[in-house]
């Protein structure tokens, strides 16, 4: 009995662990995203040492120089993606120009996407909720909430 206890739990514990992930292939809608505005204290501080900040030597503290909101994204604005799975990996892509891979880092032990946005590039940390069936972007600096999707019906 000992012996088929051992492979049951060989066998089927890390399938389980392992198909948690693949429940964010689909297609799935942008329902709210956090915007987050640099307060007049924060630019002022930019302003001293501009160069520090915008090569990375240094860093606004988010929690004192700036305000994060939620916002619900009209119905235009609304990523809409497809997520695929490969070998390895995931294709993220909403049909018209944004097609990137989510990979798997084990530095962070998670799952990453970079996207790229406006003048820069944005990495983000996507997690699946269970509980809400909700697929989460995540900053990965701070693992805050950047951006929620439900499942497309």
């Amino acid at each position: 009995m000992r012996r088929y206890i051992i492979v049951y739990l060989i066998l089927f514990i890390p399938g389980n662990a392992f198909a948690q992930i693949d429940k964010i292939v689909g297609n799935w809608v942008e329902t709210k995203c956090v915007r987050t505005d640099t307060l007049d204290s924060g630019r002022d501080e930019l302003n001293k040492d501009w160069k520090a900040y915008t090569k990375g030597y240094k860093t606004l503290d988010p929690k004192k120089y700036t305000h994060s909101y939620y916002i619900i994204p009209e119905e235009e604005d609304k990523l809409k993606l497809t997520i695929t799975k490969e070998e390895d990996f995931f294709w993220a892509t909403d049909g018209k120009k944004l097609k990137e891979k989510i990979i798997y880092k084990p530095d962070f032990k998670e799952y990453l996407i970079t996207i790229k946005q406006y003048v820069g590039s944005y990495s983000y940390i996507v997690k699946y909720d269970a509980e809400t069936d909700k697929l989460l972007f995540l900053n990965y600096r701070y693992e805050e909430i950047s951006s929620e999707f439900e499942r497309k019906k």
